[in-house]
């Protein structure tokens, strides 16, 4: 969800959250923006952001090749010359925001130029899961805040009072409105003892209230997968919830199916709610706890790259078990590609609401100065050829989250629907 940040997604306050695995040696592919990149990707290879007005970058560029080129030169050079603050002139800030406006301009969300401490944070949460300073929620953007999405208990925002669907209009008195992701994210982590100040808007039976909380950071440990054994109308539910897909998502998920070997369970729940997505060969091992042997999971396809269709593993260990996936409107690429993988495969249902629609691929190629540019590489489709970009997974039974219930009684109504037609696929 960076969302997320730089694709789609939630994003845990104290770390982004984005996935890569290289493929054929040489491609990191992230789910979740070309002659122009290759163009990009030479220009930016010879541009130091710690700009040296000696190593010009002007004479780096062949302006013949473009008139906008010549245009940049023009202006440089006018700036350069004649502008009267000259002090305050920061070619390295000047540089980096036009490098960010040239891969904006490309229009996809999930295309960015992620800057040296951007990008630093950016690869934090390669793992998945692990121990960072923070407040210790899950949040995404909204067009009038920073929405709570999740508070991890016995963390700072659990301890504060912070509730899920809490949305952060202020942090330190800045509005997070026009603030992307990746900035509100910068603002409200920090070092452990460390105060931020958080303007908070709740919404009770209509009526809105404003909230000022003051959070002490600290250490959070974010389980990239949690699970327990619900026992429900006389059946115990496996129920795995998975956050993020990370590096260590599948250990994770083994220790899980581990404690439930000793239960004699008769279904399970994969909740998926608020996970942005992350690697694709991620996203193909955890289907294959559920698919058959060389049942297709995914189909890609690449502009650079040859189509390929991922097939499962055919791990078994969840295999012959009815399931029913959790869903909703964060619910992005990889989570999607599982989703999907698992309605098709297995007859899998899907309770919630309609998923995000995210079905594009990305990579990341870094640089000398420890910047990194993610962009889109490819595309792909579920194992029936269909695409979900921009039209998402609708789900088998819609229900919205019980905003109310969940805050007052930690009643969870999705859940609920979840284990009801867990039971009826059971009972059949």
């Amino acid at each position: 969800m960076l969302g997320i940040i730089f694709g789609f997604g939630a994003t845990f306050l104290g770390f982004y959250y984005v996935y890569s695995n290289n493929l054929n040696g040489e491609t990191s592919m992230l789910i979740g923006t070309n002659d122009m990149i290759k163009d990009i990707k030479t220009r930016l290879s010879q541009i130091n952001i710690g700009y040296d007005k000696d190593k010009s970058y002007k004479n780096n560029v062949d302006i013949n090749s473009n008139e906008n080129y010549e245009r940049f030169k023009e202006i440089w050079d006018i700036l350069d010359d004649k502008y009267y603050y000259q002090e305050d002139l920061d070619y390295d800030k000047m540089m980096e925001s036009a490098i960010k406006s040239f891969v904006e301009a490309t229009g996809d969300p999930y295309s960015v130029y992620l800057p040296e401490d951007q990008n630093k944070s950016f690869q934090e949460g390669l793992e998945g899961s692990q121990d960072f300073e923070g407040i210790g929620a899950v949040v995404s953007k909204r067009q009038d805040g920073v929405l709570i999405e999740e508070v991890i208990q016995g963390a700072p925002a659990f301890n504060s009072g912070m509730k899920p669907m809490d949305i952060i209009l202020e942090i330190n008195g800045e509005p997070t409105k026009d603030l992307s992701l990746s900035e509100a994210v910068e603002n409200i982590r920090g070092p452990k003892g460390t105060e931020v100040n958080l303007r908070i808007l709740r919404t009770i039976d209509g009526d809105r209230e404003f909230i000022d909380l003051e959070v002490i950071r600290d250490e959070v440990n974010v389980p990239s997968v949690r699970g327990d054994i619900k026992t429900e109308n006389g059946y115990d539910v496996g129920y795995i919830k998975i956050s993020i897909f990370g590096e260590d998502t599948e250990k994770a998920l083994k220790e899980v199916i581990k404690n439930f070997e000793n239960s004699n369970i008769d279904g399970i729940v994969v909740d998926l709610r608020g996970n942005g997505g992350g690697f694709l060969p991620m996203a193909v091992s955890i289907a294959s706890y559920f698919l058959p042997e060389g049942e297709t999971v995914v189909k890609t396809k690449y502009k650079d790259l040859p189509s390929e269709d991922y097939t499962s593993y055919g791990y078994m260990d969840l295999q012959n078990l009815p399931v029913v996936v959790l869903v909703d409107e964060l619910s992005a690429s990889a989570s999607e590609i599982i989703a999907a993988a698992l309605r098709e495969g297995i007859g899998a249902k899907l309770v919630g609401n309609k998923t995000f629609g995210k079905g594009s691929i990305q990579t990341l190629n870094d640089f000398d100065d420890n910047s990194s540019l993610k962009y889109t590489i490819g595309a792909w489709y579920t194992p029936s050829g269909k695409t979900v970009d921009k039209e998402g997974l609708e789900p088998d039974y819609e229900i919205d989250l019980d905003v109310e219930l969940y805050q007052e009684e930690n009643t969870d109504t999705q859940l609920q629907k979840a284990l009801d037609v867990l039971k009826e696929m059971i009972g059949n």
